[in-house]
């Protein structure tokens, strides 16, 4: 072969792919005794948010948002109250409900996630025995029956689907906890062995955790997953199918060991004195690790040049020394896609924000006023208002 033919970029591709792949796991302790208060405020990470409040109408009354997706033009969630789907463009104006529950071809029985695919200009509807297929006008295009046992949708990319199922659910056996699927229900792929679990005779029931067991989030344009049931391995996925792991969240003695958790007679008196992760977010410098200890929630940022953990100087989220409202942190399912965070406050919790005490503020004069104006328009009795962040 004559390699003086091979394009210099080609060479240059092949090396930096090469580095990925040898690229160490990166390992981040936790120790909740030595963790101190760092400086760190929203500015440092953001540079922008963004309200946008949900049209309330007699039609479309939004209690508890469990889970939703975001696209360019669209919102879509999904009320935990009606168990049912709405749909609004991307400034909040209602378009429609999305589906209904029940048995037949276009109803659903137990939905567990909802995704946008503009590209196809499909709202796909993910329930645990099938996917349903809907138009963005919201007309009921087919069906498709795939058995998910007890599998949660935890994202979707490339017109395929990341499902999973946490260690545990099966005492006696190993299995893989990742599966991906397409949009038919093809299985393509698995990914990462569960933890066998010493099934207690006296309480054969599945381990104990924290909900959700499974954290998902997505970044430079890949899923990123972590089983925060007995799994310490934050994984990224490629396109090509591969689980790479890139961080290992080490909580040393301090860590939920499976034995723990396999007791779920005392899981949740026992807990308290050990680390439970509640949230994983990923920018271009930090990691955001929010995790419970002591009956306390700490909300913190590892430095991924330094490898140092600090927490932020609120018992709420990120200091938010942007527009002086509230202290951030996005959704634990689906609250983050690439450089935006997203998070949805309940009206009367947007409005009582205003009277709490605020921080110096950054943004900028026409943000100030456009928050004015939202607040002034803002019953108490509102749909939510959706809180977008942009990531520098």
């Amino acid at each position: 072969m004559n390699y003086k033919r091979i394009p210099l970029f080609f060479i240059l591709a092949f090396i930096g792919l090469l580095s990925f792949a040898q690229s160490p796991v990166v390992e981040v302790k936790i120790n909740p005794q030595r963790i101190t208060k760092g400086d760190l405020t929203l500015t440092d990470f953001a540079t922008s948010i963004d309200y946008i409040p949900l049209e309330t109408r007699d039609d479309c009354l939004i209690g508890y948002i469990s889970f939703f997706d975001i696209s360019p033009n669209f919102i879509a969630v999904y009320c935990y109250q009606s168990k049912a789907v709405y749909l609004f463009k991307r400034n909040g104006q209602f378009v429609k409900k999305i589906g209904d529950l029940g048995q037949g071809p276009s109803e659903y029985i137990d939905l567990n996630s909802i995704y946008l695919d503009e590209a196809n200009k499909q709202i796909l509807l993910c329930d645990y025995a099938k996917i349903l297929y809907f138009s963005l006008e919201g007309k009921f295009l087919h069906s498709k029956a795939v058995f998910s046992g007890q599998r949660m949708y935890l994202a979707y990319f490339n017109e395929q689907f990341l499902t999973g199922l946490f260690s545990g659910v099966y005492h006696d056996s190993t299995y893989h906890v990742y599966n991906i699927i397409d949009r038919e229900g093809k299985l393509l792929t698995k990914g990462v062995n569960s933890v066998m679990v010493k099934q207690n005779s006296e309480h054969p029931v599945n381990v104990a955790t924290f909900v959700p067991p499974i954290l998902q989030y997505t970044y430079e344009g890949a899923p990123n997953v972590m089983e925060i049931t007995l799994n310490d391995t934050i994984y990224r996925i490629t396109s090509e199918h591969k689980f790479i792991p890139k961080y290992v969240l080490n909580a040393g003695t301090y860590a939920i060991t499976p034995a723990i958790r396999a007791n779920t007679n005392s899981y949740f008196d026992t807990v308290k004195d050990y680390v439970a992760l509640r949230a994983i977010n990923e920018t271009k410098d930090y990691i955001l690790i929010l995790f419970s200890y002591k009956e306390k929630d700490h909300y913190c940022y590892y430095h991924k040049k330094t490898g140092t953990i600090h927490s932020f100087d609120s018992s709420k989220g990120i200091p938010n020394d942007y527009d002086g409202y509230f202290d951030f942190w996005a959704k634990r399912i689906g609250g983050q896609k690439n450089n935006k965070l997203y998070m949805f406050y309940d009206a009367h919790d947007f409005l009582a924000a205003a009277e709490q005490k605020k921080h110096d503020t950054h943004a900028p004069k026409e943000a100030m006023q456009k928050l004015q104006t939202i607040l002034k328009k803002t019953n108490e009795d509102d749909n939510p208002v959706l809180l977008i962040l942009t990531l520098k």
